[in-house]
């Protein structure tokens, strides 16, 4: 049975990546810009931020989650994500319950090769904390993780009608984008996530538009990481076969989609198989992704685990495109 392909997104998840995003995409610099530059919503997603902050209200306290690396305020959304209404019963849990959480969501966004952090060799978020690689700012965090996690339940109480009225100034637009590619017939032979994921519902983000993240049986994915192109004309053929060509041409990516066409493989052991980090592997995989060569799909045994397959349609048309110009 194909998962519940859901029209809009999950508030509390958007409230949760506009608190970050928006002081943050504001510098230039920042890493996260790479994530946010694509034609397609650019303007849009632009928009959308820029409504979010004129109604968003932080304390001074939010700038020590500000200045958290984009990996590490990823691995506390992980833990807020991890039991439905989690923020809103934070403040009955003791700081031991807390840090067991927190270590879950660092497992899973170290196995998973969350990008923008260094695990090193650190096992467990305390093991993290007490790394070089560690921000200033997480390990407060992790010091008292009672009064911050009570700090992130008010901020995203605060602002969560701030980000639902952001999602109502662009919601027109989006909802023509998803009445033409976010239908079931399409999304599933057209996005990354493979049609025999073993998950329930997908949700789309609109505050991260291309990415895609599994956390149980639910799949958050960007509301534009889908592919639009439909019937390819001669001139997509040639862009696809560019993108692909290019993706393939790195060494190490190209050993990686030899290893996920012998087999579906999670993240940890391409890993292991190429001597790369977790993050490493995941960078390569997400040009793989992006270029529709491999696709995401779940263990049906295990949801934790997160595989990556090759796509046989996107070969065929690889092969295609070779024979029709080069042929």
């Amino acid at each position: 049975m194909k998962a519940i392909l859901r029209r809009n997104p999950d508030m509390l998840l958007e409230t949760l990546a506009l608190l970050y995003l928006e002081p943050n995409l504001a510098e230039d610099k920042n890493p996260l810009h790479s994530y946010f530059d694509s034609e397609a919503c650019k303007d849009l997603h632009s928009r959308y931020v820029a409504a979010f902050y004129a109604r968003k209200k932080t304390s001074a306290d939010w700038q020590t989650f500000a200045n958290t690396s984009a990996g590490e305020y990823l691995i506390l959304m992980f833990a807020a994500m991890q039991v439905k209404d989690f923020l809103f019963q934070a403040q009955g849990f003791s700081a031991d319950t807390l840090l067991s959480y927190l270590n879950t969501a660092y497992r899973f966004a170290r196995d998973s090769g969350v990008p923008f952090i260094d695990f090193g060799s650190a096992d467990t978020v305390t093991a993290y904390a007490a790394s070089a690689n560690c921000s200033a700012a997480f390990r407060e965090i992790l010091q008292n993780p009672f009064a911050y996690f009570s700090l992130l339940y008010s901020a995203v109480r605060d602002n969560i009608s701030a980000a639902e009225l952001a999602w109502d100034s662009v919601r027109t637009e989006v909802r023509a984008f998803a009445d033409k590619y976010w239908q079931e017939d399409y999304f599933f032979s057209h996005s990354v996530l493979s049609a025999d994921s073993n998950i329930r519902e997908i949700c789309p983000m609109l505050a991260v538009p291309f990415s895609a993240v599994i956390l149980g049986d639910v799949c958050y994915c960007g509301f534009y990481n889908v592919d639009t192109s439909g019937a390819i004309s001669r001139t997509e053929e040639k862009d696809f076969l560019c993108n692909a060509l290019k993706a393939l041409s790195d060494p190490k990516r190209l050993d990686i989609a030899v290893l996920i066409a012998q087999t579906p493989r999670y993240n940890r052991e391409l890993a292991h198989l190429t001597d790369l980090t977790p993050a490493t592997v995941m960078h390569h995989t997400d040009k793989l992704l992006q270029c529709g060569l491999v696709s995401i799909v779940t263990d049906p045994n295990n949801q934790k685990k997160i595989y990556f397959k090759i796509e046989p349609q996107k070969i065929k048309l690889l092969q295609k495109a070779i024979g029709d110009l080069l042929g």
